[in-house]
């Protein structure tokens, strides 16, 4: 996500999978971290990569926005 990678505390991830637009998110021990905005980057690598059976799972376990 270029959106993403130009965020100061994100850069490509190692190992090739910055190619694959991959990023690694690195916080200092005093930053203020948007942990919302850290959620949904693993929801969205997780349902990017997981079997459809297990997106299924997790759209059926979470629970409706309050």
């Amino acid at each position: 996500n270029l959106a993403a990678a130009a965020l100061p505390f994100a850069k490509p991830s190692g190992y090739g999978l910055g190619k694959s637009g991959w990023i690694t998110a690195a916080f200092s021990t005093d930053a203020e971290v948007d942990f919302e905005l850290i959620s949904d980057w693993v929801d969205e690598s997780y349902r990017a990569i997981a079997p459809k059976k297990l997106v299924k799972l997790l759209d059926d376990l979470k629970c409706p926005d309050i």
